[in-house]
């Protein structure tokens, strides 16, 4: 498209440049009936000719000129679309992923990609926008792809708007989720505290004499008050 806008460029540029010779052409012709040649209708006929054919050259030229400006336009509209398709591909990708982490780090890590893309919404919300105001646009003027261009901002506002429901899900997955691996996470700490205390509480060494029954009773204090279970406050 950019090489037939230069290629027009260049063909108006060698229209104007012989501007002059069409209207010396019409001068010479309008002296000549002017003077009464005896020729006077058939040089007013090529004069009319001539006129007639350049005004023919000279419209053809804005119309096409401003058909390619139109496709330009299309060009960079669609542009704008695709790259917005792009992003759309990319997050449904993610949207659609199974993977809601093994453990808390990860899970947390999955969070914040997630409110980044959440942040992203409103700037790509912004470019949608735009996209449906360029389509009005072309609409109204009666560009020449506006059924096309109005097909794909539809399409296209379908497809962004369709983000918000798997948008929601994943977030509420990944807090079930994040919940879920904090149960594990005290659990895992419970458990630990309690095979650590195990040998001491099934020990069959219950002393020999008082000093020795002392002695085991102040170490599970110790242990105890040192050493509570998680969740426990003595």
């Amino acid at each position: 498209l950019q090489s037939k806008v230069q290629k027009h460029q260049a063909f108006e540029a060698g229209l104007s440049a012989n501007k002059g010779r069409v209207d010396g052409v019409k001068t010479e012709g309008e002296d000549l009936i002017e003077a009464d040649h005896y020729a006077a209708a058939e040089i007013q006929a090529k004069v009319v000719e001539v006129e007639t054919n350049w005004e023919k050259l000279t419209d053809a030229t804005q119309v096409r000129r401003d058909r390619l400006q139109d496709a330009h336009q299309a060009q960079q509209f669609f542009h704008q679309v695709d790259d917005l398709e792009s992003w759309l591909g990319e997050v449904e990708v993610q949207l659609g992923s199974q993977d809601l982490g093994k453990d808390l780090i990860s899970v947390n890590n999955l969070i914040k990609k997630h409110q980044q893309l959440e942040g992203e919404i409103g700037t790509q919300q912004t470019k949608m926008e735009e996209i449906l105001a360029s389509a009005a646009a072309y609409r109204d003027k009666q560009h020449f792809l506006a059924d096309n261009i109005q097909e794909r901002a539809a399409a296209i506002t379908d497809r962004f708007n369709s983000l918000s429901e798997p948008m929601q899900l994943r977030r509420d997955n990944l807090e079930d989720t994040l919940v879920l691996q904090q149960f594990y996470r005290d659990v895992e700490d419970e458990l630990a505290w309690v095979r650590e205390k195990e040998p001491l509480a099934t020990s069959t060494d219950l002393g020999q004499n008082l000093t020795s029954v002392q002695s085991l009773a102040s170490a599970e204090f110790y242990s105890r008050t040192l050493h509570p279970p998680p969740g426990c406050n003595l």
